[in-house]
């Protein structure tokens, strides 16, 4: 019996580590397959997640998110205890590139505001050709998003949030017969992002947030997504302007902390 247990046991780690390795597949399909949905609407760029901690929990920050608060909900910066200062970037596959800072802190007991600017983007779009197969000239595709936020715990256990946006795009779309690129540039300003956030118990949290609100389209009865303001470059001297929108996307979360085996363990759940 003694050496039967004793085999079992040096096989725990084998079976560990092809459970931990199934369940990381899986996660990746899955996470790779809800991007892939995503990926051609306007303002996809924003979906994927930002912050170390958040990639590495899938997204999963809405609930409870300990930082860059101002991104992903606004109502959690007024139950901060003190102010914090964040940077960070990254560099991704085909020469992506991301980069952002974030400044968090209480103006009062109840109120928290946060600013945050973020830049997402290819600084070397290289390897471009015409139609003939001749090179072009080095491109770089941009992106800057900025939100300012404001949030005012009500109670103990609620609190709401509310964040102001401003969104810039820039792309090379077209080419002249000298080999130079012509680019287009688009802004949005007056998108608002709203936030709630609910302490059930001290171990258990629930939230939402919809956010890409055009309140001034809402108000007079347009539909509510954010519209984006293309002004179109071309080798001619005509250029054209095109408006896409942003589809509003809402968020529910829900977040449980507990111990497993004497270590802590946090359950999320989302929905975007």
């Amino acid at each position: 019996m003694g050496r039967l247990l004793l085999q079992n046991k040096n096989k725990r780690p084998l079976v560990r580590l092809i459970l931990r390795g199934s369940f990381f597949f899986l996660y990746a399909g899955l996470i790779g397959t809800a991007f892939g949905q995503i990926g051609g609407l306007p303002g996809a760029y924003l979906r994927f997640p930002l912050g170390t901690r958040a990639i590495a929990m899938g997204g999963a920050q809405t609930a409870s998110p300990d930082e860059l608060c101002t991104w992903w909900n606004p109502a959690m910066l007024s139950t901060k205890t003190a102010t914090q200062c964040s940077l960070g970037g990254g560099l991704m596959s085909m020469g992506r590139a991301e980069g952002y800072s974030s400044l968090e802190f209480k103006i009062s007991p109840r109120v928290g505001m946060g600013i945050m600017p973020v830049y997402m983007g290819d600084a070397s779009l290289n390897n471009l050709y015409d139609e003939n197969e001749a090179p072009l000239s080095g491109g770089a595709f941009t992106t800057l998003t900025v939100k300012a936020a404001l949030s005012y715990l009500m109670t103990r256990k609620l609190s709401v949030g509310i964040t102001m946006d401003y969104f810039y795009l820039r792309l090379p779309t077209s080419y002249n017969p000298d080999g130079s690129l012509n680019y287009s540039e688009a802004t949005a300003v007056g998108s608002f992002d709203f936030g709630v956030r609910y302490k059930i118990r001290e171990n258990w949290f629930c939230a939402a947030t919809v956010q890409n609100i055009d309140i001034l389209k809402v108000l007079s009865g347009g539909s509510p997504g954010v519209d984006l303001n293309w002004q179109v470059g071309s080798a001619s001297d005509i250029n054209a302007s095109i408006t896409e929108q942003m589809a509003p996307s809402i968020t529910l979360a829900d977040q449980v902390n507990f111990v497993v085996d004497g270590r802590p363990f946090i359950w999320d759940l989302y929905k975007a």
